[in-house]
């Protein structure tokens, strides 16, 4: 490894790594771990996450991305050179004062886009990024034993990992399922190594029984609130602190007598036998379901089928059919409650089943799952994924693609929380069902843009706090929405929307079909084109005609017979309001036009106001009796002096159709 890293940071030194574009940014890196000097080249609209997924590559540990933290190498103005002989101490494994001081400071954010930093030039030997591996040591005393491990462990794995990573330890010969593991806390206060040499032995034993915290398989990590910081290497950290103690537990003995436990399998009707012994705990059992049927244990919940009368479920009883089928009664759903559910270190026999030679029905098998309901906006699909809360936004992410077999890359991706105005969205919202149709209404774009809680790929989901509770079969709360996802726009479901449209002072209609995923910015240059101004396309004032639950003006109002005349009517003056105007970034399907397919009827949805310089040009020159039609051509006239001499020439016209039209409006 050493000769591989002198060999690294000599190529580097002498320039012989290939010079980046302007658009690329080149990152000289060095790992606390082992040493390694390299360099990453990325795109500048890169993030500090993408840089981490290149890191591991060039680097080659095994280390996930998320486990990385990345830190700028610079004190003050002064970049680390790369030959500091704290950089040549890593290779070692030792962390100079410099190389500590830095790790002090705050880390990369990992949604940080790469072209923000400001790099040296790529010919000299500076080190940029210090790359450190996120640790949480662990330290753990053996009662009994006096001995003190350390395990490096997060905080988002579960007590069942912890347990293994203790079994695994040299010099420790205690099979996992052999060991209970407590909190190391004397009331409130955390135990010290020196604690232990003082703590008397009737102490200590209450700490390890009923008067301490046994710590549960399934519970992750981060739920006990460990004392001291993540470390970056092994001195670092709070080594004094005890964690956790760890206390041996003997395999039962065989005895004489064993117990045959009938148990089904909710949702799914299996129903089978375990030969146990009845000294065996619940967790043991738990063991050997896993065995037969690889259900994980940590997704296990065991509930007696014994009801409330103290009888037991018959597998031939009604009960007992509808179990077998994979249903679930009324009758059965109050047994299984977190009340009655059994505890992981009761023995068997102490459950106190029935004579095996019966045709009871002892335990009912539950498998936990989190069912998440996805909405994919722009495509109109809605799912569910099983996926549990100590998993990371980035593994719900690979299980969406699977579910949906995206031809994308799961980093393309982007999840959001589906809540609006701090209330989570629901199957039946008006707003999610436009999504089912493939549209993005304005609600639903402001969660999926700046407005929303974007989902950072290395988040644990309990973060989120998604509403249901965790089911055991297929179901779940399917009213809640929990995740909104984006896919890229060359995947979503194309949407045309008709668009009835009147030029203000001058009467002219013309209808526009564009993509409902378009801005008002294109709507504005589909007008131009149509009407052959002369003018650009921003220069145009657009105003929608139905604002805060309003109806669309009717061309049967009289304020549109007026405007259709070349008028602007007092009612026409109060929708070109500030609230009506639409902005020019806005996207079309924020404004609920209808569908191309659907007439547009009597609706118009746009006024059209002119800039002020072109309006003498444009007085009203056609005046149309009837409705506008999707793809009906439209008179345009672009000399403005044309539009001058038939100003002039309908005029007279005018004042006569529009006491002829208000009073057949009035009739």
């Amino acid at each position: 490894m050493i000769g591989s890293n002198l060999h690294s940071l000599y190529s580097f030194s002498h320039g012989r790594y290939s010079q980046p574009t302007d658009r690329m940014k080149s990152f000289t890196c060095a790992a606390i771990q082992d040493g390694a000097v390299f360099r990453v080249t990325l795109e500048d609209g890169q993030q500090v996450f993408d840089l981490k997924d290149a890191i591991k590559e060039k680097w080659g540990c095994a280390y996930p991305p998320h486990e990385l933290s990345l830190y700028l190498a610079k004190q003050d103005t002064s970049w680390i050179k790369a030959t500091n002989p704290e950089v040549m101490m890593l290779w070692s494994g030792k962390v100079g004062a410099q190389v500590k001081a830095l790790l002090e400071n705050k880390a990369m954010h990992p949604r940080m886009k790469l072209g923000t930093f400001d790099l040296p030039s790529n010919d000299s030997d500076d080190i940029h990024v210090l790359v450190a591996v996120r640790r949480r040591w662990l330290t753990c005393a053996m009662v009994g034993v006096g001995t003190i491990i350390y395990i490096d462990i997060l905080d988002y794995k579960t007590v069942l990992d912890l347990q293994k990573a203790i079994s695994e330890s040299p010099n420790i010969a205690l099979h996992a399922d052999c060991m209970d593991l407590y909190v190391a806390k004397k009331g409130s206060k955390w135990l010290t190594i020196n604690d232990l040499k003082e703590v008397k032995s009737s102490g200590m034993a209450t700490l390890t029984t009923l008067g301490g915290q046994l710590m549960k398989p399934r519970t992750a990590l981060g739920t006990y609130n460990f004392p001291g910081e993540v470390a970056y290497y092994e001195e670092d950290g709070d080594v004094d602190d005890v964690h956790v103690l760890v206390v041996s537990v003997p395999p039962a003995r065989e005895v004489a007598s064993s117990v045959t436990i009938s148990c089904v399998a909710i949702g799914v009707g299996t129903l089978f036998t375990l030969k146990v012994r009845d000294s065996v705990s619940v967790l043991g059992l738990k063991n050997a379901i896993h065995t037969r049927y690889q259900f994980p244990v940590y997704d296990l919940d065991l509930y007696l089928a014994q009801r409330s009368d103290g009888t037991w479920i018959k597998e031939d009883d009604p009960d007992g059919m509808v179990l077998k089928s994979g249903h679930l009664s009324g009758a059965i759903k109050p047994l299984m409650t977190p009340a009655t559910m059994t505890d992981d270190a009761t023995q068997v026999r102490a459950l106190n089943l029935p004579d095996d030679d019966s045709n009871d029905i002892h335990v009912l098998v539950a498998v936990r799952k989190r069912l998440l309901t996805c909405a994919v906006v722009g495509v109109g699909t809605i799912f569910f994924v099983d996926m549990r809360d100590h998993k990371m936004v980035e593994d719900l992410q690979d299980a969406i693609r699977q579910s949906q077999k995206f031809a994308f890359p799961s980093t393309s991706l982007n999840l959001y929380v589906a809540k609006k105005d701090n209330t989570w969205l629901t199957i039946h919202d008006a707003d999610v069902k436009l999504v089912k149709t493939g549209k993005i209404p304005s609600g639903i774009k402001a969660i999926t843009t700046a407005g929303g809680q974007l989902m950072a790929p290395h988040s644990p989901l309990h973060s989120f706090n998604f509403p249901g509770e965790v089911v055991y079969v297929a179901g779940g709360d399917i009213d809640a929405i929990h995740l909104l996802v984006t896919v890229p726009k060359s995947h979503q479901k194309a949407s045309n929307v008709a668009i009835s449209c009147v030029v203000v002072g001058s009467g002219i209609s013309v209808a526009i079909v564009k993509d409902e995923r378009d801005t008002v910015l294109d709507l504005k240059k589909a007008i131009t084109e149509r009407m052959e101004f002369p003018f650009p396309a921003f220069q145009l004032t657009l105003y929608v005609t139905k604002t805060n639950n309003s109806d669309w003006l009717q061309w049967s109002d009289r304020d549109a017979i007026e405007l259709t005349c070349g008028e602007i009517p007092r009612g026409i003056k109060q929708l070109m309001s500030d609230v009506a105007k639409m902005d020019s970034e806005s996207i079309l399907s924020a404004f609920h036009f209808v569908d191309d397919e659907v007439p547009i009827g009597d609706d118009i949805h746009v006024l059209v106001h002119l800039p002020a310089h072109t309006k003498a040009h444009y007085a009203s020159f056609e005046v149309e009796l009837e409705n506008p039609v999707i793809g009906r051509s439209v008179t345009s006239i672009s000399s403005p002096s044309t539009w001058c001499w038939v100003s002039r020439v309908l005029s007279p016209l005018r004042t006569l159709l529009r006491t002829l039209l208000l009073s057949k409006k009035d009739d």
